[in-house]
C-alpha cells in the first residue's frame, strides 16, 4: 500500500513535491507545481516511470537510483538544467538554476520503499522571496506529515547540518546554528553551517528559566531577536563568544517541541543589503519547529531502541537460565533413571519368583499380591523409560534408527505392550486396511507413539467401550488414528495438552496414573521424524489423536 500524502498541504504551494517507489521509479504523487516541471506531450506523469516522464537532464536517473541504493538522502543546490519549457525567469543559454532533495523512506524493516523528491526554483530574483518563504514552509510540514509513514536515514546531526545550510539559503545568512540548553547552560549542536565546529565545541553561554538574559528570554519566555549585534547592547554579556563566532548581525527564536525547551536557533551575517527581515523570522520560526519535531522523533527512536536492546538481553539471560535449568533437570532425570533401573530389576526378579513359585509354596493371597507387584513393576519400568526418552529427545544431536516398514505391522505390538490395562468391557477395534502403508522412519519411535495412544486411549476410558485404531494413507502421509468414547478433554486444556510433564483434567483424571510425559513423547517423536500429532476432543464423548508421518512414496507405489 503507498503512502498516504496530504494532498491538502502540497496539492497548491509553489513548492515542488514528489514521491517515487524503488526500484522501479514510478511516479506514485506529483503536485501541481511538479508536474507542470515536465513537457505537456508527457503528462500526466502519475503512474509514469521517471525515465519515461523525463525530458530535461536524464542524467538525473543515476542519481536517483544511488540514493534508492545507499539509502542516504541527497541535496543539491544551484543545480543547473537547460530545456524547462514555460518557467518565469530563464538564465542566458535556457538555463534555470534548482534546489532540490531527494530522501530515501524506509518501511518498518528498514529496507527504502519510496524516495521523496523535492524542489524549488532559485532562478528568480529577491523579490520572488516571499512566495519561496512560504512555499518552503509549506513544503517543510509536507516533509513532517510524510515522515510518520517512513523514517528518514541520517543521523541526527546530518539533520542538522542540512537543516543549517538550507535556512542560510532562504534567510540569506553566511552563518546558521542551533544550540542546546540544559543544566543552566546553553551549548551549539554539531553541524553548524558557516562556523568552525571544533572553536564553538567548547562554548557555552548561561541560560536558565529563571534568567533575564537575552537567550534565557528567547529559550524560555518565547523572544524573538532581530537586530546589529555592534548596535546591540543585548549582546553584552555574549561579547567574548561572539568575537570567537566572528558575527555582525543575527535572527534567532527559540526551538522547542511543546512544552519542551530546548534551545534555541539563530542566523547571523545577512548576506543581503538591508539585513535581515520579517520574512526570515518567519522562515526561521518554521525551522524551529521542523527540528524540534524531528529531535522529538529521533529521542523517541532512540530511547525505543535503547529500551529493546535491554528487552533483548533480559530476554538473552532469562533464555539462557532457562536452558540452563533444563539440562540441569535433563541431567538429574537421565541419572536418576539409571540409579533407578537397578532396585526395579531386583525387585522385578523376586516378584516373579514368588508368582511362579521359585520361592516356595506360598498363599493365594501371596500370589494375587505378587501378581499386582509384577504389574505396577513393568509399569514403573514404562515410566523410567519415558524419563529417559526425554532426556533423549533434548539432545539435537539424537541419531534415528530409520528404515521402511509397513505401519500397519506396529499396531498388533503395540496393543502387546498394552493389553495389561485393558479390561474386558474394553472392545478394541482395528481396522489396518488391504493396502501397506509404508513410512520410512524409526520404527521403535512409532512404535512407542502408537502404544502411548492406545495405552491413553485405555486409561482415558475408565467405563471402558469401543476403541478404535486405524491406519490408512493420505496423500503423501500415512496416518495412524487412535479414538476412545472416554472421558474427553476440555478445550481449554488442549493448548497444554502435549507439554512436558502436563496433566490436564483436574480431578477427573488425578486418580489415573502417568508422568504427563506420554502425550509430550509422541509429538515429539513425531516431529522428529518429519510428523506430527494432532486431536480432536469433545468433553464427556471422547478423543481421537491422530499421527501424521510422511509415506515412503516411491516404495508404496511400487507395489
Amino acid at each position: 500500500m503507498e503512502p498516504s500524502v496530504p494532498g491538502w498541504a502540497l496539492a497548491e504551494v509553489p513548492f515542488g513535491i514528489a514521491l517515487l517507489t524503488v526500484p522501479d521509479l514510478t511516479i506514485v504523487y506529483a503536485n501541481k507545481l511538479y508536474e507542470s516541471w515536465y513537457q505537456p506531450d508527457r503528462r500526466p506523469i502519475v503512474g509514469k516511470h521517471l525515465q519515461e516522464a523525463l525530458a530535461a537532464a536524464p542524467q538525473v536517473l543515476d542519481t536517483f537510483r544511488d540514493v534508492a541504493a545507499r539509502g542516504e538522502p541527497a541535496h543539491f543546490h544551484d543545480s543547473e538544467f537547460v530545456g524547462l519549457k514555460g518557467r518565469p525567469v530563464v538564465l542566458p543559454g535556457d538555463l534555470t538554476k534548482w534546489d532540490w532533495s531527494i530522501w530515501p523512506l524506509r518501511n518498518g524493516a528498514g529496507a527504502v520503499t519510496h524516495l521523496l523528491v523535492s524542489g524549488y526554483d532559485v532562478t528568480a530574483s529577491a523579490s520572488d522571496r516571499l512566495q519561496l518563504g512560504r512555499a518552503h514552509e509549506e513544503g517543510i510540514r509536507a516533509l513532517l506529515e510524510i515522515s510518520r509513514l517512513a523514517d528518514v536515514s541520517g543521523s541526527l546531526e546530518d539533520f542538522f547540518g542540512e537543516l543549517s545550510a538550507s535556512v542560510a539559503r532562504l534567510v540569506g545568512a553566511g552563518k546558521v546554528l542551533f544550540a542546546r540548553a540544559a543544566g543552566g547552560a546553553m551549548f551549539v549542536q554539531p553541524r553548524t553551517h558557516g562556523f568552525n565546529d571544533e572553536v564553538l565545541a567548547g562554548l557555552s553561554v548561561p541560560c536558565s528559566p529563571d534568567g533575564d538574559g537575552l537567550a534565557d528570554r528567547i529559550v524560555y519566555h518565547d523572544a524573538v531577536f532581530r537586530a546589529s549585534i555592534d548596535a546591540s547592547p543585548e549582546f553584552e554579556a555574549y561579547r567574548d563568544a561572539l568575537a570567537v563566532m566572528e558575527v555582525a548581525d543575527a535572527i534567532a527564536v527559540g526551538w522547542r517541541v511543546g512544552d519542551l525547551r530546548l534551545g534555541l536557533v539563530a542566523a547571523f551575517n545577512s548576506t543581503r543589503e538591508g539585513g535581515f527581515n520579517e520574512e526570515d523570522l518567519h522562515i526561521l520560526r518554521t525551522s524551529s519547529m521542523a527540528a524540534g519535531l524531528v529531535w522529538q522523533h529521533r529521542e523517541a527512536r532512540s530511547r525505543l531502541a535503547e529500551a529493546q536492546r535491554d528487552e533483548r538481553e533480559r530476554l538473552t539471560a532469562a533464555a539462557e537460565r532457562m536452558a540452563a535449568l533444563e539440562r540441569t533437570k535433563a541431567d538429574f532425570l537421565r541419572l536418576a533413571s539409571h540409579e533407578m533401573r537397578g532396585p526395579i530389576s531386583v525387585v522385578s526378579v523376586y516378584a516373579s519368583m514368588l508368582a511362579e513359585g521359585s520361592l516356595g509354596q506360598v498363599s493365594e493371597g501371596v500370589h494375587e499380591t505378587s501378581v499386582i507387584i509384577a504389574a505396577k513393576i513393568r509399569e514403573l519400568n514404562r515410566m523410567v523409560d519415558q524419563i529417559l526418552e526425554a532426556s533423549r529427545l533434548d539432545d539435537p544431536t539424537l541419531p534415528l534408527n530409520v528404515s521402511t516398514f509397513d505401519v500397519r505391522e506396529i499396531v498388533p505390538h503395540a496393543i502387546e505392550q498394552v493389553h495389561e490395562g485393558r479390561k474386558q468391557q474394553h472392545q478394541l477395534k482395528v481396522d489396518i486396511g488391504a493396502d501397506p502403508v509404508f513410512v520410512r522412519a524409526d520404527r521403535d519411535r512409532v512404535l512407542m507413539i502408537v502404544a502411548n495412544l492406545i495405552d491413553n486411549a485405555i486409561k482415558y476410558s475408565p467405563q471402558g467401550g469401543e476403541i478404535h485404531c486405524v491406519t490408512v494413507r493420505s496423500g503423501g502421509r500415512a496416518l495412524v488414528r487412535v479414538t476412545d468414547h472416554g472421558i474427553g478433554i476440555a478445550q481449554g486444556d488442549l493448548p497444554r495438552l502435549f507439554s512436558r510433564f502436563s496433566r490436564v483434567g483436574g480431578a477427573r483424571t488425578e486418580a489415573i496414573p502417568g508422568t504427563g510425559l506420554g502425550l509430550y513423547l509422541c509429538k515429539e517423536a513425531a516431529r522428529l521424524q518429519g510428523g506430527d500429532i494432532t486431536v480432536e476432543s469433545t468433553l464427556g464423548e471422547g478423543s481421537t489423536f491422530t499421527v501424521e508421518l510422511p509415506a515412503a512414496v516411491r516404495l508404496y507405489d511400487q507395489d
